[in-house]
């Protein structure tokens, strides 16, 4: 069943999937990491058969999935800014770009050995902010479609059907009220 979804509605149900689990992930995160020493890591150990095993394998799996997630619906909101294939492309790499920025800097911070607590509190203010830009574009910029506000760009037959049919039921309804204001002012004049 193919059943029409907005881009934008799209964009904000994506939004959600991923960013509420992804923000409650790095809460956890940053709630576990508070009492770790960086300086001695056998106070915190955890091994197969630990208790805590199962609370911490679920929060490695939480935070690989969802930030991996989010860094597809990041790629998804970019291809959102234009239909021209050329300039998404464009904004594609400049975001992988920002990205490999972003890693280096995050080995960067670790190698000087800042605490895991500090690490993890930028991260989740990092991924705070995002989701918080990212749903104002959800709801403020991204468009349905920007098919015909572009040049360079292959609009599919289907849109350019639907837009004919759009564009003839309101040359209709122009052509109406241009009668009926036409009518008012002649019924004006005599």
């Amino acid at each position: 069943m193919n059943i029409p979804v907005q881009r934008k509605s799209r964009a904000v149900a994506g939004l959600c999937a991923v960013g509420i689990p992804l923000l409650a992930a790095w809460i956890w995160q940053t709630v576990e990491v508070r009492n770790y020493d960086r300086s001695d890591t056998t106070k915190t150990p955890v091994d197969w058969n630990d208790p805590k095993f199962a609370s911490t394998f679920i929060l490695f799996i939480l935070n690989w999935v969802f930030s991996a997630l989010w860094q597809y619906i990041t790629m998804y909101f970019v291809g959102c800014f234009s239909n021209n294939p050329r300039r998404a492309a464009n904004n594609a790499g400049v975001l992988r770009g920002v990205y490999s920025i972003g890693e280096a800097i995050g080995f960067g911070v670790d190698s000087r050995g800042i605490s895991y607590l500090i690490q993890s509190s930028v991260i989740l203010g990092f991924y705070f902010i995002g989701f918080c830009t990212m749903a104002y574009l959800a709801l403020f910029v991204i468009k349905n479609t920007r098919y015909f506000e572009e040049e360079e760009v292959t609009i599919p037959k289907h849109v350019e059907l639907e837009h004919a049919q759009q564009l003839q039921v309101e040359q209709a309804e122009d052509s109406e009220r241009g009668t009926n204001e036409i009518s008012k002012t002649t019924s004006k004049g005599t």
